[in-house]
């Protein structure tokens, strides 16, 4: 479990990466476009369409690496309290769910895709094509889903072994 555990944790932190490569992107095109337009009067052409087209790479991205972290609010007041088979149950469960969601969210944005590359999908402005947008999303969804599936079969190996349990119970508040 170590090695796969390894390397999901290196892919979403290489995505997280990427993530914060497009939110500081976002932050200086934000602050040029402002400067510009207040100092000489001339904006940045289509910068709102980059900084729309930048944010699906500064979102998609970090999830896996928020979720490979363990940083997703959960509500665990309950869950808590539980006896340790029951309370990881519940969370394999519910992990399992999030797995299931975010592979229908993979389907639909490789659906997506494949019709923004084949009608050529374009920004208004500049003319960005959107289907690269659209794949980066397909692939930081898979790689949260993989990731939600290790964190399930962690909580699925807890409710049998009390020392991954006493492991993962850090994690609840």
């Amino acid at each position: 479990m170590n090695r796969v555990e390894r390397v999901i944790k290196k892919l979403s932190k290489c995505m997280a990466i990427i993530s914060v490569a497009g939110l500081i992107f976002i932050v200086l095109l934000t602050v040029s476009d402002i400067l510009l337009r207040y100092i000489i009067n001339s904006p940045i052409i289509g910068s709102y369409e980059m900084v729309e087209s930048t944010m699906i790479f500064t979102v998609f991205l970090a999830f896996a690496y928020c979720q490979s972290e363990r940083g997703h609010v959960q509500v665990t007041l309950l869950i808590a309290r539980y006896p340790r088979r029951v309370k990881f149950s519940i969370l394999s469960l519910l992990g399992l769910a999030s797995s299931v969601m975010s592979f229908m969210v993979l389907y639909a944005a490789m659906n997506q895709a494949k019709v923004a590359y084949r009608s050529y999908y374009t920004t208004a402005v500049i003319k960005i094509p959107l289907y690269p947008f659209y794949w980066a999303e397909v692939i930081a969804m898979a790689v949260l889903g993989l990731t939600f599936l290790f964190t399930t079969s962690e909580n699925i190996y807890a409710i049998f072994n009390k020392k991954m349990a006493d492991h993962l119970d850090q994690f609840l508040i």
